[in-house]
């Protein structure tokens, strides 16, 4: 769904919010939840945003399910690279 959307101009919140499954909108905080910077859900606000091609330093590359254990290989493009949208993402889909 978000590699669909990749090229172009990124869709709105509002527009993520119709075209992601709900059980991953559903398992987001809400922004006004938040009360300090350690919680242990992602908004889906900062989850998209991080998630923009021209923001995070890396891109899928493959996945597969090896002994029953999902592995996921990313391409790193630079180096400090935050992969805490694409762990939010697995963990919740795991859920």
């Amino acid at each position: 769904m978000v590699l669909s959307r990749s090229a172009g101009e990124w869709p709105s919140l509002e527009e993520w919010q119709r075209a992601l499954p709900p059980w991953f909108v559903d398992s987001c905080v809400q922004d006004a939840e938040i009360r300090d910077c350690v919680v242990d859900r992602w908004s889906l606000r900062a989850w998209v945003h991080w998630f923009q091609p021209g923001i995070r330093k890396w891109r899928w590359w493959d996945a597969a399910v090896i002994d029953g254990r999902l592995e996921v290989r990313v391409l790193v493009l630079e180096r400090p690279y935050l992969r805490g949208a694409v762990e939010w993402l697995l963990k919740v889909a795991a859920s």
